[in-house]
């Protein structure tokens, strides 16, 4: 797997979550929304993490979720910084 080295292609990565998420239902939306998180916690640049991160809220906002998928979303926004791995 090739590793993320510029907002832009996080940008790119948005777009591509945000597709899924605007077509798809249940599930898949949720997941949709747990990458969308993800990319919000990686991008570096204060501002462009701002607007994102208002339209992540927006897109918590639209769902009904439950705590337990509101608290796996968090997971995600909250993910380590990037470089850092669980994974020895």
């Amino acid at each position: 797997m090739q590793k993320v080295r510029s907002t832009s292609d996080l940008l790119i990565a948005w777009d591509a979550a945000r597709i899924v998420f605007d077509t798809s239902e249940g599930r898949a939306r949720l997941c949709a929304l747990c990458a969308l998180a993800l990319i919000v916690s990686k991008v570096r640049t204060a501002n462009t993490q701002d607007i994102l991160e208002d339209m992540l809220s927006d897109f918590i906002a639209e769902m009904s979720l439950s705590s337990d998928d509101l608290a796996t979303v968090r997971h995600f926004r909250n993910a380590l910084p990037t470089g850092v791995s669980l994974l020895r």
